[in-house]
This record gives structure tokens, C-alpha cells and sequence, in this order.
């Protein structure tokens, strides 16, 4: 099971220049009410935005509209969860021991995409970013993505008590 919404938006409030260190009880109390909001959004069809996309009259013209708007959101993160790695049930089943997912960039919604996804067997948590190209304000996107993903690994490390995390 997992939290199911199709979309939900959180404002994080992040310290400028903050040094990478174990998280504050106020920031696990920021991803606790998270996980609320998410499970709360999951338990509805209300307001869900892919659902309501069926009621667009101009589905091309409210894309084209949005793809050239200010995007209202930082970033996005899109996690399909862990996969079992139990062994198949049937002769032809397949093990699933690593798992990796990807969707493409949004040009109508955040300008960068965290996508992840982990298997059970040995606990590795992959993460794929896309973006939409030009969306992200620098003259070095590639640069800039590397250094968000090697920041991402850092702050994972220090969550985790400094196990095993590499970043490719």
C-alpha cells in the first residue's frame, strides 16, 4: 500500500546557506504532517488533478498555456515505492531485485522531476531526475542537476547515519 494522490503541494521552509547535519525534530515534524497530507489526498477522488483533466474543452491550448507560465512549485517527486522481492509463485515469475523508474520532464509543472523507486533486496533507493530543458534558470543545467543530486546524497547519508549511498 501507499499514498496514491495524483497530485498534492507542501511548502518546505529551508534555511538559507543550511549545512548538511541530522534533521531537527521541527523538520521530521514537517515530513510527519507530509505523510498526513498525503495519506489524506490519497483517500479521495476530490480535487485530484489528473481526474479533473477530463473536463478541459481546450486540452491543448490549457498545456500550451501552462507550459508558458512561471511554474508554482520548486520541484516535484514522484515515488512509485518498494517492490517485494519475494520469490515468483510461478515456474515462468520473474524477481524483481532492483528497480529503477523514470517519467519525462513536465513542462507544465515543476521544473525538475525526482523520481525514485527501491527494491527490497538490498535496500538501494534510485533516484532519476529529469527536467524540462530551459526551465531551470541556469546556463549549466546539467552542472546544476549533478550538484542537487550530490546534495540529495549527502543529506541522505547524514539521514541514515552515513551508510551506504552512491551517487551516479
Amino acid at each position: 500500500m501507499g499514498n496514491m494522490a495524483s497530485a498534492v503541494e507542501d511548502t518546505v521552509v529551508i534555511e538559507e546557506g543550511c549545512q548538511i547535519r541530522k534533521l531537527s525534530d521541527r523538520e521530521w515534524e514537517t515530513a510527519k504532517n507530509i505523510t498526513l497530507h498525503l495519506q489524506q489526498a490519497s483517500s479521495t477522488l476530490l480535487d485530484q488533478p489528473v481526474g479533473l483533466l477530463r473536463y478541459l474543452s481546450d486540452f491543448k491550448g490549457w498545456t500550451l498555456k501552462k507550459a508558458t507560465q512561471q511554474p508554482g512549485c520548486s520541484f516535484s517527486v514522484s515515488n512509485v515505492g518498494v517492490f517485494e522481492d519475494s520469490e515468483p509463485k510461478h515456474p515462468a515469475g520473474v524477481k524483481i531485485k532492483d528497480m529503477i523508474f523514470s517519467q519525462s520532464a513536465d513542462g507544465t509543472g515543476a521544473p525538475f522531476n525526482l523520481n525514485l523507486a527501491s527494491a527490497k533486496s538490498d535496500g538501494t533507493l534510485n533516484m532519476v531526475m529529469t527536467w524540462w530543458p530551459g526551465m531551470l534558470g541556469v546556463e549549466n543545467e546539467g552542472r546544476f542537476m549533478d550538484e542537487v543530486s550530490d546534495r540529495v546524497v549527502e543529506e541522505l547519508k547524514t539521514m541514515q547515519g552515513n551508510k551506504a549511498c552512491r551517487s551516479n
